[in-house]
């Protein structure tokens, strides 16, 4: 979904659970503020703007706040020192990289982060973390799925506690 969760484990079993709506908030600022005039829409399939989304996630590190960060970037294209077409990955890039930082005070210094997600949002997950010294490591979505249920499965059966099926 647009909400990301983060799961803390020590391997055996879930320590602590957290979500954040930034693909949610990301959609809603794109798509009904004053940043739907000024961006330019990305073109299908278009790849990933890596200066413009780095760029965003170093305007998530001062401590101002997200909110003026976001004036900082409407005043940019305002003033013509940034352009249309980079708003998109730049936006992606300081929700992203705000989500990533609350977190991090979690995570130890140059953990390894296990991705799990679409392809693309996989992708620009993985840009961040590498960007902020944690090490991604990408799972695909449909093989973890896959074995999830299976072992379902094998619960479900070892115990019958799943009569009604799955």
């Amino acid at each position: 979904g647009t909400h990301a969760k983060w799961v803390e484990t020590d391997g055996n079993e879930v320590r602590d659970f957290h979500t954040a709506m930034t693909g949610e908030v990301f959609a809603a600022v794109l798509g009904h503020t004053l940043f739907a005039s000024l961006a330019a829409p990305p073109a299908s399939g278009s790849a990933l703007r890596a200066d413009s989304f780095s760029t965003g996630i170093a305007r998530s590190a001062p401590p101002h706040g997200l909110l003026h960060a976001f004036f900082e970037l409407r005043a940019g294209i305002l003033l013509e020192q940034l352009e249309p077409t980079e708003l998109a990955d730049l936006i992606s890039g300081l929700l992203i990289g705000t989500e990533i930082r609350h977190m991090a005070s979690s995570c130890r210094p140059r953990a390894r982060i296990a991705l799990l997600g679409a392809t693309g949002l996989a992708e620009r997950y993985a840009h961040a973390l590498r960007v902020l010294e944690f090490i991604p490591v990408i799972f695909d979505v449909e093989e973890v799925t896959t074995r999830g249920f299976a072992e379902l499965a094998r619960l479900c059966a070892e115990d019958g506690a799943c009569s009604g099926g799955l």
